[in-house]
């Protein structure tokens, strides 16, 4: 087309000079723009780098299919078991303190770092270990010391001790039982001498008591009922026991024990649970456990001094947040009520020469 005949055709029609005008301007964009790589392109570079950058915890290659792929392995096949309660060999929860600990230092327990813990309850594992051992021992001896107490002014008197008295006693029933004819006349004749029996003196046999009748339906009815009654009483025992267990060893959502003194205030337990029940013959064992915890811990001098020390704590934190709330509430009303720089009114628009001309007139009364 002639330069003529498109002046011509542009002064005819411009909408159509316009779109060859804009096409001429895509034809040039579209050959000064670089060339742009392909969607297969692009995915074939980016599988490509996260082949090579797909490597594992070893610094060995992952999967090939995983890493082209670009999928994460799932999240349940790597889930962990939900973690527990750190223990010790022996099964004892470190988040507890031992029994032994005093109420404060019972209060410091979460202080203290993980190897201390574990440290003082082998100390604690140990020790229990021990008292095992000796513990028989220890029984048996105060058996026989309170079967002998009883005769402890007599012992004294005869200038003996109870030890021998015990042992003098031991050999002479093993001769008695396990010796010859000769040796068992000599024990007995040397025991009568001892003691100043005469054993040429005439005995006398005791009288028969008279046998008392009794039908034997009602001592297996007696029976029967005592049976019963043991067996009630032992459920009522186990079902206390059970309660009683449950309720030692509730714990809070940390693991920490609610009642943390309980080992330190069982003897004042035990003396009030009795008055409790007595006072209160309807309540539950927990209901009575946890009146006689209350009223010991607040008994008890050493745990009443860590339980008004936390009572303090809490009481300090509780002013200090309300001061902290009276100060916020005090800054959002200040920032209401402080008072705003006043705003210029805009000014007025401009009049053209006639209608100012018409204003003045009016102004002046000629209008």
């Amino acid at each position: 087309m002639e330069e003529s005949e498109v002046q011509d055709v542009e002064q005819n029609d411009p909408d159509a000079a316009i779109a060859e005008k804009w096409a001429e301007i895509q034809g040039r964009m579209t050959d000064d723009a670089p060339e742009e790589p392909t969607d297969e392109a692009a995915t074939d570079e980016s599988q490509e780098e996260r082949a090579q950058k797909a490597r594992d915890e070893r610094g060995r290659f992952a999967k090939a299919d995983a890493a082209a792929e670009g999928v994460e392995a799932p999240v349940g096949a790597e889930t962990q078991p939900q973690a527990q309660a750190p223990t010790t060999p022996e099964g004892w929860d470190i988040n507890r303190p031992p029994a032994s600990l005093s109420p404060s230092a019972k209060t410091e327990w979460d202080k203290l770092p993980e190897s201390w813990r574990r440290e003082i309850h082998k100390r604690e594992a140990d020790a229990h270990r021990g008292v095992q051992q000796i513990l028989p021992d220890a029984r048996l001896g105060n058996q026989i010391r309170q079967m002998v107490e009883p005769y402890r002014s007599y012992l004294d008197a005869s200038g003996t001790t109870p030890e021998a008295a015990v042992v003098g006693l031991l050999r002479t029933d093993q001769l008695l039982r396990t010796g010859t004819a000769a040796q068992k006349q000599q024990a007995f004749a040397n025991l009568a001498q001892q003691y100043g029996i005469d054993l040429a003196a005439q005995q006398y046999a005791p009288e028969h008591p008279q046998q008392e009748f009794r039908d034997p339906r009602l001592d297996q009815f007696f029976a029967m009922q005592q049976r019963q009654e043991q067996q009630r009483m032992q459920g009522e025992q186990q079902r206390a026991e059970q309660e009683v267990g449950v309720w030692l060893n509730e714990s809070d959502a940390q693991g920490k024990p609610l009642r943390p003194f309980v080992d330190n205030v069982h003897a004042e337990m035990v003396a009030l649970i009795p008055a409790i029940q007595s006072q209160k013959p309807g309540a539950s064992t927990r209901e009575v456990m946890e009146e006689a915890y209350t009223r010991a811990v607040w008994a008890n001098p050493a745990t009443q001094s860590v339980l008004m020390q936390q009572k303090l704590a809490e009481l300090e934190a509780n002013r200090r947040a309300e001061n902290l709330r009276k100060v916020e509430d005090a800054k959002r009303a200040a920032s209401v009520n402080v008072a705003r720089r006043g705003v210029v009114p805009p000014k007025p628009a401009a009049l053209d020469m006639r209608d100012s001309i018409a204003e003045n007139a009016r102004a002046l009364g000629l209008l």
